[in-house]
């Protein structure tokens, strides 16, 4: 018996798909295009969300400080991955801070959007 992956792949990886046309054509135009060099951060951990960020180019990382001082990497996003909706949605700080991998390229949906 063949094992058919796609029976368990989510076919929707896209955070704008049950959105109506009508929904996504206000979204494309309030999208604003972000360039991030290397080692510059996104937004800290403890600030609040301004919007949601969706890579076009380059990688991301999302790292938490310890009471040391020292980082632990959570993940690292790369192009097409979408971040930052999570403490919008709950109106809550970033538990997280993220930091520009390599020179970034992002779409930014700013949060008055959603």
């Amino acid at each position: 018996m063949e094992f058919n992956i796609e029976k368990y792949h989510l076919k929707s990886s896209s955070l704008f798909d049950s959105l109506s046309i009508a929904e996504s054509q206000l979204i494309k135009e309030g999208i604003i295009r972000k360039e991030f060099l290397k080692g510059e951060c996104l937004f800290k951990e403890h600030s609040f969300s301004k919007g949601v960020y969706i890579i076009k180019k380059g990688k991301v990382k999302i790292f938490q400080t310890n009471s040391d001082g020292k980082e632990g990497i959570v993940y690292i996003y790369k192009k097409g991955d979408y971040f930052g909706y999570r403490p919008l949605l709950a109106e809550e700080p970033h538990p997280v801070s993220a930091v520009a991998m390599d020179n970034v390229i992002v779409s930014f949906v700013p949060k008055n959007y959603f």
